[in-house]
């Protein structure tokens, strides 16, 4: 149903549970009418499944399907479920609708036992994280249950038992925790077993068979639809809640108490006037006005005319004041400060060593012959 194979009334249906009249509505599955009450008798087949056939009644690809293995007068069967196109073992068929569809309603869990032959040989480990449920594409998996068989130094058997119906899920398991599948073969589904069965036979299950698969639908119905009762809580008795102080709250109407208690917190002074900081005094007025600033000569805060500019003496090492126009320049041979016209041009000479003043005009050239 989860792949789109069922139709009601023309619509494709793949919620499982969706509920169809079978007298009214016109139910098809893989394209053949499965609608009206059953005529004559309900037959109920256990097929050993070989590989090769697809599990349908028809297949648009042409392939073998498993309908064509079972011959039951006219009495039209439909497989339970399905196994994969390279797998084998148990399948029933069956022409009851409703016992078909709760053996394969995932609410129910029935369970289906394999047989896996497997790549090289699992661990413990290996065996309890199947067990426990391995995380795949589409979900983890319910708890299984699952033992090794036989073993060589290439592969394996485990007996793996499953309670979910999702497609390809034991082959998905088994590569999950790094063994893939060699060979797939269901040998028990809902408590029927495949005995000794050919393959590609089938036989006719008994009643005894017949009624343990009803009984065990009913029970997994009544499972189902059984609502699990809630106990009673018990209550307990409540804490007892100490007494609160009642807080007296502060009157905020604009009473003439409230503006009192105020005016006393809130000094008045005139608003014109700005209060500052001195760091000499904790707390004095003064006008905005002057400007503080720092003398790096006598380490303390000076006040001087704004236009005036400090300079630094390199000789003396201290701050002095100078005229803004007058320009200081340095002569290398004295090492120290001086001022000069700012039309000269210091040179240097190569042969004396020292800095020298010369005409702009004139050019110094080097004699190669005296050196």
């Amino acid at each position: 149903m989860t792949e789109g194979r069922v139709q009601v009334n023309g619509q494709v249906v793949t919620e499982p549970g969706a509920k169809a009249n079978p007298l009214t509505d016109i139910i098809e599955v893989d394209g053949a009418r499965i609608t009206g009450a059953i005529r004559g008798p309900r037959v109920y087949v256990l097929l050993n499944k070989p590989k090769g056939y697809i599990s349908a009644v028809s297949d648009p690809l042409h392939r073998p399907v498993v309908t064509d293995l079972v011959k039951v007068g006219k009495a039209r069967v439909y497989p339970v479920g399905r196994l994969d196109y390279d797998a084998e073992g148990v399948l029933l068929l069956t022409n009851d609708g409703e016992l078909s569809n709760l053996l394969i309603h995932p609410n129910f869990h029935v369970a289906k036992k394999y047989l896996v032959k497997v790549k090289d040989v699992p661990s413990q480990a290996d065996l309890e994280r199947l067990e426990n449920g391995v995380h795949l594409e589409d979900g983890k998996t319910f708890p299984a249950k699952a033992r090794m068989i036989k073993q060589t130094t290439e592969n394996c058997w485990i007996e793996l038992t499953v309670t979910e119906g999702r497609n390809r899920l034991v082959k998905r398991m088994c590569m999950a925790i790094g063994h893939p599948v060699a060979k797939l073969k269901r040998v028990e589904f809902a408590g029927i077993k495949l005995g000794t069965l050919e393959s590609g036979a089938y036989r006719m299950l008994t009643d005894e068979e017949v009624k343990a698969l009803k009984g065990l639908s009913a029970l997994k119905t009544a499972a189902a639809l059984t609502k699990p009762t809630i106990a009673a809580k018990t209550l307990r008795p409540k804490r007892p809640v100490a007494p609160r102080k009642l807080v007296r709250q502060r009157n905020t109407n604009g009473s003439e108490e409230a503006a009192a208690r105020k005016r006393v917190i809130v000094l008045d002074r005139p608003i014109g006037l700005q209060r500052t900081f001195n760091r000499k005094a904790a707390d004095s007025d003064r006008p905005a006005a002057p400007r503080r600033t720092y003398d790096r000569k006598t380490g303390v805060g000076a006040e001087k005319p704004t236009g005036q500019r400090r300079t630094y003496d390199r000789k003396a090492g201290v701050g002095a004041d100078k005229p803004a126009n007058n320009k200081r320049t340095f002569v290398p041979s004295e090492t120290t400060g001086a001022d000069k016209p700012s039309g000269t041009r210091r040179t240097y000479d190569r042969k004396a060593g020292v800095g020298a003043d010369r005409p702009a005009s004139s050019r110094r050239t080097y004699d190669r012959k005296t050196g």
